[in-house]
């Protein structure tokens, strides 16, 4: 029970803090892209991205993949919807 009760203030103090952060502007809501790390599944910031120019299909060595990974490819794709009536999508 004392480790739940740890768990609430911790939580309690976390949400405090960031809604301090809000209300002086140093935090904020915003639609935008993010830099996306999936071996931390987390959003991480520009700094600590290596950013490339690329202009077509490039495949590159990414760090725990065995095989280069094909980035600057765009895919369109669809799904015919069950029970939809239409032979083609």
């Amino acid at each position: 029970m004392q480790r739940e009760a740890g768990l609430c203030v911790c939580l309690y103090i976390l949400t405090e803090a960031f809604v301090c952060l809000y209300d002086a502007g140093l935090v904020y809501r915003k639609e935008a892209l993010v830099n996306w790390c999936c071996s931390f599944q987390s959003a991480i910031s520009d700094i600590e991205v290596d950013h490339l120019h690329l202009t077509g299909p490039t495949e590159l060595a990414v760090p725990g993949y065995s095989k280069p990974v094909s980035f600057g490819k765009m895919y369109d794709f669809a799904y015919r919807l069950a029970d939809s009536g239409f032979a083609e999508v």
